[in-house]
């Protein structure tokens, strides 16, 4: 690996600690530098700190740790407290925090208010505690391989394993535990790491900086690191300074405080991006040998959790108006970079569920379903359950229904005698992955129909459990019994031609309630067929701007809200379900079209005219160089003739004279005009120049923002 810029990571650790202890102080950091190659620290205490905290305000630091004891020392932990505004700045634009072991007397807190508040911690000091054994995360890997981090009590060298403060969050549910320790008879979390994937801070009580094995550490620098890494890959013995797009696309990792490295591969379908040494850099930038084609494994899962995470790939595609390949125009795409869609709905789900939930405790056993639906919804579609917003996970949404179901079921194997809501309450706890046999009773009951009901009751019923076995024998009589016979036929064979164009008036319908739509986009998106996700992936603008308005509306509709917040995740988290491409009908063969006001075909035609665009700057910059040339020759014949006739008309020369001086000019003015026609033929065959403008046009264009 070639470090190109380096990440800058400041250790602020008090002199004290460093004078005091030979094995700690710079020697912990500088240990780390083989295994993490692309991370330089700088070390600071409590005289040079206010100037360092004055560096992170201009984002030059990818992370900072506070090193063991580092706060228990005043000034330190008072330059912090005053900096507060300026870290927690710092934090939402994704720098890294590392707070490592705090020594504190029996009784003394100590609050980190100067951290985000959803991140903020306290160190509560305690008697010297004797750790008996020191658990590490299965997913926590060494830096340099794919094994897993273990710890035992050998590994604390010279030292007692002993913990001197707890950890305490303000926010539990913002952290997941790394480490845990076992301190008597009981299990403390020992090291921290925050879910948002944009602010990475790390929480250790453990004084990672003095272990003999430093594994631990440096798994917690360079995850803290991570947001901020660039990595270009691309064959070996190639020359990125003479690419224009691929200067620019470094320009950008480097903007704001990024760091920047790059590695020499063979193809990418080597590269695992969860692997060494990519999965310690967020972004990656592939060279133009290779186009979105040639990606491979790039384009598989894995890819999906680093989106997830705010990561980036950018590569090229290839403009394909052209005539013949060679033609083809380099057109560089960057995927990602930035909260997927479909977590943005979620996280704009949550904000709003925060201040409503109290009135899903006590609404409709429909209402429960629903919220049952979009927790499990975001179960399915994410990759890495840490993107997904807490408050949203399937054990919360459970523990926040179980009382709710309890009472209503009140230990019977029905609601109220009733078909719809005994549906409902079945349905959410499978949703929310209730053990079967809890469910089993439910289900036997409705098939039982010792009940009267309405047709739409016992249409819905079907529609929400999945191979039931009740034959209603009832006929559609109203427009909702029509759209529930239509979603039945549908998902029974998503084929149904009819059916499909009946509920996709509907969908396009303004006049018809949100609630409506909303239960016909849920149940259409929860299709595995790819005709009918594409179709109904184009009515996302307007589920987006019912969705909107509803969360806004001072009498909303929960149901509704809940349901179209399910529709869309699961339309976004499949990069438009296929919407604005060619889709062919397997039933008989042909290819259909989606609609014209497809999400996916306006951001396709949108790229086609941009590289159009790109074109057509390029081509007006080689008219008017022509025309620059042609005008030069112009200019220079007219000259030559002038200077000709002004010599002949001032100097007196014989005839020979005068014939010889003739020809030398005539034969000057054609080398002349031969020279400039050349140089002006040159033009038009875009020379080096001419190329890196190009490519910095269609960089500028298509490279600007995220595309999924």
């Amino acid at each position: 690996m070639e470090v190109i810029r380096p990440a800058l990571v400041g250790v602020i650790q008090s002199t004290s600690e460093r004078d005091h202890n030979s094995d700690s102080g710079t020697e912990g950091f500088d240990r780390l530098r083989r295994e993490t190659p692309w991370i330089h620290f700088r070390y600071y205490d409590e005289y040079t700190v206010d100037g360092f905290l004055r560096d992170i305000s201009e984002m030059k630091f990818s992370a900072i740790v506070f090193a063991s004891n580092s706060l228990t020392h005043p000034s330190i932990f008072e330059a912090s407290c005053a900096a507060k505004e300026v870290i927690r700045t710092a934090s939402y634009h994704g720098m890294g925090i590392v707070m490592l072991h705090q020594f504190l007397p029996p009784g003394v807190v100590r609050d980190c208010t100067f951290l985000p508040l959803a991140h903020q911690v306290s160190f509560h000091g305690t008697a010297d505690s004797a750790v008996q054994r020191v658990t590490v995360d299965r997913r926590a890997l060494r830096v340099n391989n794919q094994r897993p981090i273990t710890l035992n009590l050998k590994q604390f060298g010279d030292r007692s394993p002993v913990v001197w403060s707890e950890v305490r969050p303000l926010y539990e549910r913002e952290w997941r535990s790394i480490t845990t320790l076992c301190k008597g008879s009981r299990e403390v979390d020992a090291i921290l790491r925050s879910r948002t994937p944009r602010a990475r801070t790390i929480i250790s009580v453990l004084p990672l900086d003095w272990l003999a094995d430093s594994g631990l550490l440096a798994h917690a620098v360079s995850r803290a690191v991570r947001g901020r890494g660039t990595l270009y890959l691309h064959p070996l013995g190639e020359d990125p300074s003479v690419d224009a797009c691929i200067q620019l696309a470094f320009g950008r990792a480097v903007l704001r405080g990024g760091h920047l490295s790059s590695q020499a591969i063979s193809d990418p379908s080597e590269v695992r991006v969860n692997a060494v040494p990519y999965r310690h850099f967020s972004h990656l930038v592939i060279s133009r040998t290779w186009t979105w084609s040639d990606l491979g494994s790039l384009l598989g899962q894995e890819t999906k959790t680093r989106l997830e995470n705010e990561g980036s790939i950018t590569a090229h595609a290839r403009d394909g108006s052209a005539q013949s390949v060679g033609e083809y125009q380099p057109l560089l795409v960057t995927v990602g970079g930035g909260r997927p869609a479909y977590l943005q709905i979620a996280d704009r789900f949550a904000r709003w569920f925060e201040t409503i939930q109290e009135r899903f405790r006590d609404g409709q056993t429909t209402l429960a379903r629903a919220l049952a639906t979009v927790a499990n919804t975001i179960h399915e579609v994410v990759e890495d359950p840490d993107a997904a917003p807490q408050a949203l996970s399937l054990s919360e949404i459970r523990e926040l229904l179980s009382p709710y179901i309890d009472m209503r079921l009140r230990g019977m194997p029905h609601v109220d005698g009733h078909v719809l809501p005994t549906a409902a309450i079945a349905s959410t706890m499978e949703l929310l992955e209730f053990p079967a046999e809890r469910i089993a009773p439910l289900r036997s009951w409705i098939e039982g129909r010792n009940y009267a009901s309405s047709t739409a009751s016992l249409q819905q019923a079907k529609l929400w459990l999945q191979g039931l076995d009740i034959h209603d024998g009832l006929l559609p009589k109203t427009e909702i019994d029509q759209i529930y016979e239509a979603l039945l036929a549908v998902r029974a064979d998503g084929h149904d031609t009819a059916s499909m164009d009946f509920l996709c008036e509907v969908l396009k319908d303004e006049s018809q309630s949100i609630s409506r739509r909303a239960i016909i986009a849920e149940s259409l998106t929860n299709s595995d067929d790819p005709l009918v996700r594409a179709r109904v992936a184009d009515s996302a603008r307007t589920l987006q701007n019912d969705l909107e308005s509803s969360l806004v509306a001072g009498h909303p509709p929960l149901e509704a809200i809940c349901l179209a917040t399910a529709a869309l995740i699961r339309i976004h988290a499949t990069s438009g379900l296929t919407s604005g491409v060619t889709v062919r009908d397997e039933s008989n063969g042909t290819w259909h079209d989606p609609d014209r006001d497809s999400e996916l075909r306006r951001k396709l035609e949108l790229t086609r005219q941009q590289s159009a665009d790109a074109e057509a700057m390029v081509a007006k910059v080689q008219t008017f160089a022509r025309r620059t040339v042609g005008m030069l020759v112009t200019v220079a014949i007219a000259t030559v003739l002038a200077a000709y006739a002004l010599l002949m008309f001032l100097v007196k020369l014989d005839a020979a004279t005068r014939v010889q001086i003739t020809v030398s000019g005539f034969v000057a003015l054609t080398a002349l005009a031969a020279y400039i026609g050349y140089r002006a033929s040159r033009v038009g065959s875009e020379p080096r120049w001419m190329a890196a403008l190009r490519d910095v046009a269609t960089a500028r264009n298509s490279a600007g923002g995220p595309a999924r």
